[in-house]
């Protein structure tokens, strides 16, 4: 567990240990970055897995952002971390998709039909 995690001055909220926690759970399952596909995107699982941080982030994409320190403090610390290298792989991908936009119906659309998936 990760716990609560504080960056600077401003202790951040639980969602983040959520997304952080996830992100981990998410990159050590089906979703895991496989070096052997060409286009990581077209990997069902890891669509679901990117969508579903999105969804725990909400609205704060800088809360994606942040979710990433940690794991880049592990990588830091020790370049053959795999299991940190997936998460943030899944991190930097729902942050990349997190653009929301808003459609004729009020709601928010993530792109998923466009080409980055």
């Amino acid at each position: 567990m990760i716990g609560s995690v504080e960056l600077g001055s401003r202790p951040e909220s639980p969602r983040f240990s959520e997304v952080v926690e996830r992100a981990a759970v998410l990159a050590s399952g089906p979703a895991a970055l496989d070096t052997n596909v060409a286009d990581t995107a077209a990997v069902p699982e890891r669509v679901a897995a990117v969508r579903e941080l999105v969804d725990l982030a909400g609205d704060d994409r800088g809360l994606l952002e942040r979710a990433q320190r940690p794991y880049l403090d592990r990588i830091q610390r020790d370049s053959g971390d795999l299991p940190a290298t997936g998460a943030l792989a899944l991190l930097v991908a729902a942050t990349a998709h997190s653009d929301w936009r808003m459609d004729r119906g009020g709601r928010r659309d993530f792109g998923w039909s466009r080409s980055r998936a």
